[in-house]
């Protein structure tokens, strides 16, 4: 066993891109990175103060961390630096997912889910394919291994389709 990062009690969400390489976010806006399945951790500046209840990346450079009031930050350099991505909302994002460098999906509170098709620049509320939205937050996005642009959302719950397109 690997010893816990400084603050691992604050840590909400890790990501791996192969055996070695990865990133854990958390509360305060911390990122931390390895390049040694995780025997040391680095610190990495998000630039927000809120905390990052997930985080996603596509490979050693591109990646993306989401969490409360509506807090996306995106990184194109291994999280030497991330910038900010204005998605005009307030609620909480409990599971972000890519399935390449422009499409995306972030999900979270009452249900919500907002995509974008240009890397995060822009972020557009989608519906979520049910007659009533959901009472628990979404905690997951799942990608559907059969098709390029379809995520599922799981709900503390249920698990409900949701065909996502951007």
């Amino acid at each position: 066993p690997q010893p816990n990062p400084a603050g691992a009690a604050d840590l909400r969400s890790v990501m791996f891109v192969n055996s070695t390489t990865g990133w854990i976010a958390g509360n305060d806006g911390k990122i931390l990175y390895t390049t040694n399945a995780g025997t040391n951790w680095v610190l990495q500046t998000s630039g927000t103060p809120n905390t990052l209840r997930t985080v996603c990346f596509l490979n050693s450079q591109t990646g993306w961390a989401a969490g409360n009031l509506g807090t996306i930050v995106k990184t194109i350099n291994g999280g030497s630096s991330w910038t900010t991505q204005p998605t005009g909302m307030t609620d909480w994002f409990y599971s972000i997912k890519f399935v390449n460098a422009q499409t995306g999906w972030a999900a979270g509170d009452g249900g919500k889910i907002i995509a974008t098709s240009n890397g995060g620049t822009n972020w557009v509320l989608q519906t979520s394919n049910t007659s009533n939205m959901f009472t628990s937050p979404i905690r997951s996005l799942f990608k559907n291994s059969n098709k390029q642009q379809e995520v599922f959302a799981e709900c503390k719950f249920k698990r409900k389709a949701f065909s996502g397109r951007v």
